[in-house]
Parts: structure tokens; C-alpha cells; sequence
């Protein structure tokens, strides 16, 4: 075996086996069932409806779950992951990393595109995190467009890509499956001996991912691990680039750049319907008490007046009121509804509020005390 042989191929292997070093069990458990079924739909419907649709197209089958899968898990990884397991072919690494180089370039895209997209839909940090962790196809762009953002979204873009990532383990015991009923149905199969229903790479990928979720896998050497799977598969791409020659990627034509922009932009819609389906609408409703002394009154009447109209006329805004209480009358309470998280955040950071709670603000009592809810009746 030659070294790039050996690169390509066996350090591969142990790159993916590393990746179970950046997953523990209780991210997994601290997403909740939404995200849950959110990425298992997701990694269902991609990897088998465009299965189907490469056959459609004329290629093979499995070059639908090798694209599916990239795009559906974790990009570049899990190409490289599915092609380890993937028995040998004559077009196997070119498919590779026609594969890596077309998902690499739909994540960076997809890092710059969707935050934009999330902000014209209104989505609030929470749904902003599972639809970039949900979607993106790498985890750095995740990281990337999540904390561009704020750390809230960050943080949930980040553990939903990681159970994407988890997800690794499940594909490959379906590809190989597969491919070992395809070759029996196809009566491809040999004599020699089969090869392990389960890769030793994943397992150690699920191994790896057992002992993180101990605990006690000091940080260090968990750094050290998942870098050493960065290099691993960099070097292992590396490998596979060096055994394909560019007029090999040129000829495959516009076919498979279709079938992956296709799979990118199903997957972005199936998770934006599965968001919407599954929340309640995104109104959020605030009360706002604030107390002064007798002297303070009307000066205080007077500027809480001064949020009214300019709040009425901010972009999500569905109502906002301004009421004193008759039996307290030194209380006054804002009542406003807003469409999202969005336009709250948005008003909070207004000059307007600012300006005015910079007056305001020394003659309260008692105050502004928020107290936020959501609508459950129609």
C-alpha cells in the first residue's frame, strides 16, 4: 500500500472515528424532542428521496447517499465517513471528492445566505439556532453563522449540528446494509470474506462518544482528539485529490451539481416547514409595570406617553398601550404585542426607548419590571 493509499484510506478511518470526541449524550438530551425529530425526518427524507432521484438521473444509487448524506449530516465528514465504508468501486473517489468539493462550497455559501433568510422570516433565536444547525452543512460554518448572530443562537446552532453529527453512526449501518443487500440482489456477491456489518472506524466513533459522555474525558484531550480528526481528514482529502485527475471531475458534467443543489435547497425547505408546523405562533406579549411617587406622576404619564406611536409604528409591532392602574393610580403598565423575538430585540435597542428611559429612569420607583408571556388561546 502506497502512502497516499494509506492516507487516503486508513488515516481517513481514523479521522472519522475521532469525531465521536466532540459529541456527548447529555448535548444530545438537552435539545429537547423538537430538534430530535426535526434532524431524524430531515436525514431520512434527503438521504433516501434523493437516493431515488439519482437512479432517476442515471447515476447510481449510491452516489445519492453519498451527496444525501454529506448534506444531510455533517459535509465534508460525513462524505469522507460514507466513502470508508462504501465497498470499492472505479468511481468511487472521484465521486468523493466531486462530493466534498460541491458541499464545501454549498456550506460556505449556505453560511452567508441563511442568516439572512432567517432574519426575513422573523424566526426567534431558538428556531434561528435549529434552522442553521438543522441546514448548514459543516460544522465551522455552523459555529460561523450561529455566533455571527448572538451566543443564544450560537449555542443551539451548534448542539443541533452535533446531533447531526451523532447521526453518523446510524447512516453508516444503513449503508452498509444496503450495499450488501444491493450486491446480493445484484449476485455481485464474493466468496471471500465479508466485511464487518459495522466499520471498526465506527465503531470507535460510538465508543469514543460513550466515554466523552462520562464526563470524564479532561477538555485537553478531547481538543487534542477532535484536532487531530481535522488533520486526519484534511490529510485524507488530501490523499484522495492526489489519486484523481481534474479532467475526471470536469467530465462528470452539470448533472451531480444539480442533484446537490437540489438536496441543499429541499433540506433548508423540509426544516423551515417542520419549524413552522411545530410552533405555536411566535407572538410574544409583554407587560411593563412602572411606579413612582405622587410628586413624579405626571412627568412620568408624560414620558411613558413618548414610547406609544414610535413603538406603533416599528416593524412587528401588533399593539402597544399604555394603561394606569385606578386603584394605584402612581402605576402605570405598557401592554405591547410583538410578531417574534425579533422585533422585541429590535425595539429594545431603538434610541428612542433609550432616550427616553434616560429621563424617565430616575423618576421610577419601582421599575420597568417586564414580564413576558405568550398567547395560548385563538
Amino acid at each position: 500500500m502506497t502512502g497516499i493509499d494509506f492516507t487516503s484510506r486508513q488515516v481517513l478511518r481514523w479521522g472519522v472515528a475521532l469525531l465521536g470526541l466532540r459529541i456527548t449524550g447529555a448535548q444530545v438530551m438537552a435539545l429537547g424532542w423538537q430538534p430530535l425529530v426535526i434532524v431524524g425526518v430531515s436525514l431520512m427524507l434527503t438521504i433516501g428521496l434523493w437516493m431515488v432521484v439519482a437512479r432517476l438521473i442515471g447515476f447510481n444509487s449510491l452516489f445519492g447517499l453519498l451527496s444525501g448524506g454529506a448534506t444531510a449530516i455533517c459535509g465534508a465528514s460525513a462524505a469522507l465517513a460514507l466513502s470508508a465504508a462504501l465497498p470499492p468501486h472505479p468511481l468511487k473517489e472521484r465521486a468523493t471528492l466531486f462530493t466534498v468539493i460541491g458541499i464545501s462550497a454549498l456550506s460556505t455559501t449556505s453560511m452567508i445566505l441563511y442568516p439572512t433568510i432567517m432574519h426575513m422570516l422573523g424566526l426567534n433565536p431558538h428556531m434561528a439556532g435549529v434552522f442553521l444547525g438543522a441546514t448548514i452543512h459543516d460544522v465551522a460554518q455552523v459555529v460561523g453563522a450561529g455566533y455571527s448572530i448572538s451566543k443564544e443562537v450560537g449555542d443551539t446552532a451548534t448542539l443541533v449540528k452535533l446531533l447531526r453529527v451523532a447521526c453518523l453512526l446510524p447512516v453508516i449501518l444503513f449503508a452498509v446494509t444496503y450495499t450488501r443487500v444491493k450486491s446480493r440482489d445484484e449476485g455481485k456477491q464474493g466468496d471471500g470474506p465479508r466485511s464487518p456489518l459495522l466499520p471498526w472506524f465506527a465503531v470507535g466513533f460510538a465508543v469514543l462518544v460513550a466515554i466523552n459522555s462520562t464526563g470524564y474525558v479532561p477538555k485537553v484531550v478531547a481538543d487534542v482528539g477532535i484536532s487531530l480528526s481535522g488533520w486526519c481528514l484534511a490529510a485524507a482529502m488530501v490523499g484522495i485529490g492526489m489519486k484523481t485527475q481534474l479532467r475526471e471531475l470536469a467530465a462528470v458534467g452539470i448533472k451531480p451539481v444539480v442533484l446537490m443543489v437540489g438536496e441543499t435547497v429541499f433540506l433548508v425547505c423540509l426544516v423551515l416547514a417542520m419549524l413552522k408546523w411545530g410552533h405555536l405562533p411566535d407572538e410574544i406579549h409583554i407587560v411593563c409595570e412602572l411606579r413612582c411617587e405622587t410628586a413624579n406622576r405626571e412627568r412620568v404619564r408624560e414620558l411613558a406617553l413618548q414610547f406609544v406611536e414610535p413603538a406603533r409604528a416599528e416593524e412587528g409591532c401588533l399593539y402597544y398601550n399604555l394603561h394606569q392602574k385606578l386603584d394605584e393610580p402612581n402605576t402605570f403598565c405598557i401592554i405591547d404585542g410583538w410578531a417574534n423575538q425579533m422585533a422585541v430585540d429590535s425595539h429594545a435597542k431603538n434610541a428612542h426607548v433609550a432616550s427616553v428611559m434616560k429621563e424617565l429612569g430616575p423618576l421610577l420607583s419601582f421599575g420597568p419590571s417586564l414580564t413576558f408571556t405568550s398567547r395560548v388561546s385563538d
